[in-house]
């Protein structure tokens, strides 16, 4: 059976540590079954930034809950996580 998330729950910023760095993780909702999965993602280093590509183009609620992590990752850190909006 495939389950189809459709809905983005919330993002949460996360340092990991030294070996994995910094990173998100994605709680998904299937709207339809309420099954609940999280997915995480580590931020790539590039130049002195991480960055994590935009999830905006799949769930449009992305656009402020990535604003939120970047503006908490910022503020409590040396070092600075960037979503990225390819196209």
């Amino acid at each position: 059976m495939r389950s189809i998330f459709d809905y983005l729950v919330t993002v949460v910023g996360e340092d990991f540590g030294a070996e994995e760095g910094l990173g998100c993780i994605y709680i998904l909702e299937n709207t339809n079954t309420h099954e609940r999965c999280s997915v995480k993602q580590l931020a790539k280093k590039v130049g002195e930034e991480y960055v994590i590509p935009s999830v905006y183009n799949i769930w449009a609620d992305a656009d402020l809950l990535e604003r939120e992590v970047y503006d908490f990752m910022v503020l409590s850190s040396s070092v600075t996580l960037t979503c990225v909006v390819s196209t």
